[in-house]
């Protein structure tokens, strides 16, 4: 489930890619679109892993910069300055 915050899910932001659940498994093997019919090398994967994993980085940092923003708005609607004075408690 992706966060409201980020826009991703915990595991994607880990993993670089989106959950894959028994369903999805099962219909893969169905498909015969299996994940062993890839032919990229170990090195290509890393590398695509990498600026994904990066990718997803920058635009979850987006995400949260926009939610503060947006969270600061609710707040400061509701907030008041105060002032102080030596000796208040």
């Amino acid at each position: 489930i992706p966060s409201d915050r980020t826009g991703f899910s915990a595991f994607e932001l880990l993993y670089g890619r989106a959950v894959r659940g028994p369903l999805s498994v099962l219909r893969d093997l169905w498909e015969d679109t299996s994940i062993e019919d890839d032919e990229r090398t170990h090195y290509q994967y890393v590398l695509e892993l990498r600026d994904k994993l990066s990718q997803c980085a920058k635009i979850a940092a987006q995400n949260a910069d926009i939610s503060n923003t947006k969270y600061k708005a609710y707040f400061d609607v509701k907030s008041q300055d105060r002032q102080f004075i030596p000796g208040d408690e």
